[in-house]
C-alpha cells in the first residue's frame, strides 16, 4: 500500500464518518451522535501520532 492509497482510504473513511454523523443528527439520537463525535476526535488525534486512549484520559 502506497502513501497515496493510505490517504485515499483515510479520507474516504472520514467522509463516511461525516455522512454517518449527519444521518444520526437528522434522527436526533444524541447519544449515538456523541459517541461518533468522540470516536472521530480519537481518529483525528490518532492521525497526528498520539493514541486515542491518551487523548480520552486527558479529557
Amino acid at each position: 500500500m502506497t502513501g497515496e492509497d493510505f490517504l485515499a482510504l483515510a479520507s474516504s473513511s472520514l467522509l463516511f464518518g461525516d455522512m454517518l454523523r449527519e444521518v444520526v443528527r437528522e434522527r436526533s439520537d444524541s447519544n449515538v451522535a456523541r459517541m461518533l463525535d468522540l470516536s472521530a476526535d480519537g481518529m483525528q488525534v490518532g492521525a497526528q501520532g498520539e493514541s486515542p486512549e491518551m487523548s480520552n484520559e486527558a479529557k
